[in-house]
């Protein structure tokens, strides 16, 4: 038989579990399953709702800021603030926790050949503190690259839990053993460890500048770190599992053209003219373009990057002549794709190609010294792309009239479906034996048209889209910044693509394709007031659209 004091402690943690109540919200089962024992605390600190526990977390989260740079190890993420000890279930990633704010479709959304776009009053916003700042700080800040941006996702890249790391200058080169020698105080670490985004890096052996050394010899690792000259390769990797919260993304700003002095293109020309099959004399060219009424002084980084893109585009014709001589009907236009590198060409974008409308070409590496390897790169990447260009350009067939490949067109004259006349797309194909062009609508539609409903428009010869400088996030850290309301997404279409520079912000914004997160405690507040002021505005201008036509209706009675 029980004794009378177990049945007493039965019949206590019943009654205990009949009045217990979340700690969090205070509610009981009503509200969903209650966890117990989760960490240390007893009594009614015991018991706990685990949406209510995920939304501390969350909030614990919102205080944070979405660069990986930046996260700090909150404890309250993980541990009790009453008892200190860890929670016994594990906490969501930050991508699972960014995710809950944004919504799962628009997670889904992070994806090659999809558009982020700037939301209007994050680009306001921006704009007003800009006006505030000082001329230097003006000058310095990044503000540019995100004010009305529209960024072409051109690559999703899975994560493997690896950091490469290049070091350019001696100087770089020892302040990064500085942080080792740093790192090796703490426990677990032997200086070749850092941490990074709050987890543990190591320096991995058999690649990069530590290629000779084989896995393992930790103090093979050190000397040869200790030894290491610049310009040095390390890679990191970190011990514990990636997940897909750290994968890579990558894209460009479609929005930030760098035009060139019309003067620069008609001298290149020239040079090329007068070459006669020799290649043109460089120095003469850059002698020609010391002008400030063209250029501008060459000692101004952005008349220097002018400069550099120019030359560029001069040496990729030239070389691509060699073999296409029509490629000077190619134009190339130049961007400033994103904060990082952009004194590289990182990607170029062509128009055309049966798949989505455009093809993506990236930056060629090149082995040689780190000046040369610059030039040389951005050189290659041009001439891919430059040809490819070409190529879908070049005329096959007299009957595929005025029209050519990754050119824009206006549809005309047709009699069937009518309703298409006036809409724009993109030529992708020829064919043949049908006598008609495969165009791809800025809708996403593909049509099978003849060449007499085409206008031809812009992009004749081919074009190029040239990228200097990319933008990249991890997953989770663009999923933080769409949950703050600073971006929208969607999937991207040869609207996108043939639209003018001008012009593609506003049209993307005022499309209604772009999908923003939902007003959460993530939201900033300029964005939550914007939207507020929004809700207020609506059901006015509603109203207001109501008697404008009211009126109308009662004139016309008259």
């Amino acid at each position: 038989a029980l004794s009378t004091l177990t049945v007493l402690r039965v019949r206590m943690e019943k009654d205990e579990e009949d009045e217990a109540l979340c700690r969090y919200c205070f509610d009981g089962s009503d509200e969903g399953d209650l966890l117990k024992d989760i960490c240390a605390c007893s009594g009614g600190q015991r018991w706990v709702h685990l949406h209510c526990l995920r939304r501390w977390q969350r909030m614990v989260m919102v205080s944070q800021p979405t660069h990986p740079a930046f996260y700090e190890d909150d404890v309250r993420y993980h541990k009790c603030n009453v008892c200190a000890a860890e929670f016994n279930i594990p906490p969501p990633t930050r991508h699972e926790l960014m995710q809950s704010f944004t919504g799962a479709e628009i997670a889904a959304l992070i994806s090659e050949g999809c558009v982020i776009g700037s939301h209007r009053v994050f680009s306001d916003e921006l704009e007003r503190q800009m006006e505030t700042m000082h001329p230097i700080q003006r000058m310095m800040t990044g503000y540019p690259h995100w004010i009305k941006g529209v960024y072409l996702i051109v690559d999703v890249r899975e994560d493997d839990g690896r950091i490469s790391l290049p070091v350019r200058t001696d100087a770089s080169l020892d302040r990064v053993r500085q942080r080792f020698q740093a790192e090796a105080e703490r426990s677990g670490y032997d200086g070749i460890s850092l941490e990074v985004g709050g987890k543990k890096h190591t320096i991995l052996a058999g690649v990069g500048s530590f290629e000779e050394v084989k896995d393992g010899d930790v103090e093979g690792i050190k000397a040869t770190l200790a030894a290491l000259k610049a310009p040095a390769m390390l890679v990191l990797a970190s011990e514990t599992e990636p997940d897909c919260g750290e994968d890579s993304v990558t894209a460009v700003n479609m929005c930030r053209p760098v035009q060139l002095p019309p003067a620069a293109t008609q001298h290149l020309d020239a040079l090329i003219e007068k070459s006669n099959g020799a290649e043109p004399d460089l120095t003469e060219w850059m002698e020609k373009f010391e002008d400030t009424e063209q250029f501008g002084p060459f000692d101004q980084s952005k008349n220097a990057l002018k400069l550099e893109m120019h030359m560029a585009q001069y040496r990729a014709t030239w070389e691509v002549m060699k073999k296409y001589p029509g490629v000077r009907r190619v134009k190339v236009e130049h961007f400033i794709g994103g904060p990082c590198e952009n004194e590289d060409i990182m990607w170029c974008v062509v128009p055309g190609g049966m798949k989505r409308g455009w093809t993506v070409v990236s930056k060629t590496e090149d082995e040689s010294d780190e000046s040369v390897k610059r030039a040389t790169s951005n050189v290659s990447t041009l001439v891919s792309a430059m040809m490819l260009a070409h190529t879908r350009a070049a005329r096959r067939d007299d009957a595929q009239g005025d029209v050519c490949g990754g050119q824009t067109v206006r549809l005309r004259n047709l009699q069937a479906r009518a309703d298409l006349n006036g809409e724009v797309g993109l030529a992708l194909r020829y064919d043949s034996e049908s006598g008609r062009w495969m165009i791809r609508l800025r809708n996403g539609e593909g049509k099978s048209v003849k060449p007499d409903n085409l206008e031809a428009m812009d992009g004749e010869g081919g074009r190029v889209f040239a990228f200097w400088g990319d933008a990249r996030w991890s997953r989770a850290q663009l999923l933080g910044e769409i949950a703050r309301g600073h971006w929208g997404l969607c999937r991207a279409g040869v609207g996108d693509i043939t639209t003018s520079t001008a012009e593609r912000w506003e049209s993307l914004e005022t499309s209604g394709r772009m999908a923003f997160a939902p007003v959460t405690e993530m939201t900033e507040d300029f964005m939550k007031n914007a939207h507020r002021e929004m809700q207020v505005f609506r059901p006015n201008a509603a109203a207001a659209e109501g008697e404008d036509e009211g009126v109308q209706r009662d004139h016309s009675e008259d």
